[in-house]
């Protein structure tokens, strides 16, 4: 068996000569072709003699595959849009017509360089990534490929972006802007107040919120059960279940139950006076269907505006979210406020919540959370039972009326 590296006119040749067979590879780069010989050399030691066969399925083919036979059949369509999205825009540019077996880590290494050149952020790389890795793996299980090129790619990716730690922080509003946020929009924007003061009060996702229905909600038990999520595809509305494929049961403050028993009241009214049926949807648009994100969010924009609020970029009605989950952890009496906080929010463990709150939570209080973590890992994770139990009734907290409303 040889494996020969060398340069030949400018560029870098693999030279295979194996029991008779012969196969010339242009690699380019001396990295990578020193890269690939040992792994060319790995694999004829242990008797795979695909590499003298034909070059396999292209990277093109490889994405079809997953896309059409993973991703379409056990994820949500708007996962599956994002990835081919992902994948059309991004991937297949580069890499789409090479064979599978070719792509080397130099080359993926290239393509995340490009990706930060374009100006794109970093965890809208690591979505990229997390695709390209995707579809690798796949190939894996199908045989086309005996390892990941794109796997363990972190450390190279911080050291290129030189991103620091608080690059990656959630962002929130204080209790005074959301304050003035409501307020504001109570003034300018009434038909959306109860909507602004949901997200706020619950730490709601917005498809979370739209997608409320009022038999959802339980007013004998202050509970909301949370079952579907909505979201725009073009022009269309599509209802999907929530993110994970898990329901959840969400406590309301006492003053968010009375305003959403106030609203319904008011819908009932208005619909018998205009003599149509009331909406099902607790947050209707219009054709009875529920309200548009890009309407939410063409309305938050312009209150931030007038309050001259930070709208914290691609993350702006997210930040409801974090502003009520970060209240909570700051002015929670006892580190039992982080189990409340990740069954609420819907957290599959409380490790996530701890993971991307830790630097919220008063420094007097870390040392609690990490005794939480321990005495509710239960060995090697940390489930919160409410995210894979569906419709399981929370045990009560000490923080339930905890919210962040306009006094």
């Amino acid at each position: 068996m040889a494996v020969i590296a060398r340069k030949h006119k400018g560029a870098w040749w693999l030279f295979i000569n194996h029991r008779g067979q012969r196969k010339a590879k242009k690699v380019g780069e001396r990295a990578a072709a020193m890269e690939l010989k040992g792994q060319i050399e790995a694999r004829l030691s242990a008797g795979d003699l695909g590499i003298l066969d034909k070059p396999g399925i292209t990277f093109a083919e490889a994405s079809e595959q997953w896309l059409e036979g993973y991703v379409r059949r056990r994820l949500k369509p708007r996962s599956y849009e994002l990835y081919c999205l992902l994948a059309g825009k991004y991937l297949l540019p580069a890499l789409g017509p090479a064979p599978l077996r070719h792509i080397t880590r130099d080359q993926i290494k290239k393509l995340v360089d490009g990706l930060y050149e374009k100006g794109l952020g970093r965890k809208y790389v690591d979505t990229i990534l997390a695709t390209l890795s995707g579809i690798l793996q796949e190939a894996i299980e199908g045989g086309h490929l005996d390892h990941n090129p794109a796997s363990k790619l972190g450390r190279y990716m911080q050291r290129h972006t030189g991103e620091t730690e608080t690059d990656d922080k959630v962002k929130y509003w204080t209790e005074e802007q959301i304050i003035r946020i409501l307020a504001r929009t109570k003034e300018d924007f009434p038909d959306w107040h109860d909507l602004f003061a949901t997200l706020a009060w619950a730490g709601f996702r917005v498809g979370e919120a739209l997608g409320l229905q009022w038999d959802d909600i339980d007013q004998d038990e202050r509970a909301i059960y949370l079952k579907r999520m909505v979201y725009e595809k073009g022009r269309q509305m599509r209802v999907g279940t929530p993110k994970g494929n898990r329901g959840r049961r969400i406590e309301m403050a006492e003053r968010l139950a009375r305003l959403l028993a106030d609203r319904k009241t008011r819908q009932e009214a208005e619909a018998a006076l205009a003599g149509q049926p009331c909406s099902k949807w607790v947050f209707p648009g219009t054709e009875y269907q529920a309200a548009r994100y890009s309407v939410v969010c063409k309305v938050l924009s312009h209150v931030l505006d007038l309050e001259k609020i930070p709208k914290h970029k691609r993350v702006m009605t997210h930040a409801f979210r974090h502003s009520w989950a970060t209240w909570i952890l700051q002015n929670a009496p006892t580190p039992g406020a982080i189990l409340y906080v990740s069954r609420q929010l819907g957290h599959s463990s409380v490790k996530l919540t701890l993971d991307v709150y830790s630097h919220v939570i008063p420094e007097e209080n870390r040392h609690l959370s990490e005794r939480l973590a321990e005495a509710t890992s239960g060995g090697s994770t940390t489930r919160n039972p409410d995210a894979t139990r569906k419709d399981q009734a929370s045990q009560s907290t000490d923080f339930t009326g905890a919210s962040i409303a306009p006094r």
